[in-house]
């Protein structure tokens, strides 16, 4: 366990708060015993940068 301390949800708002619910329910769900095996591995180490642009190019496309 890390001995950095935790961030206080109560003070998360708007899309900081919501981010949060998502992440939550993606955690329990990867946690299921019928969770999908995949090696995520193969694809590398990546900063998830290409998942940020592409986010933002949506948003600025809607």
């Amino acid at each position: 366990m890390s001995s950095e301390p935790k961030v206080d949800g109560a003070t998360l708002t708007g899309v900081s708060e919501t981010a949060l619910l998502t992440l939550k329910v993606r955690a329990s769900e990867a946690r299921r015993p019928d969770a999908i095996d995949f090696d995520f591995a193969k694809f590398g180490y990546s900063r998830r940068q290409d998942m940020a642009l592409r986010a933002l190019a949506f948003d600025d496309a809607t």
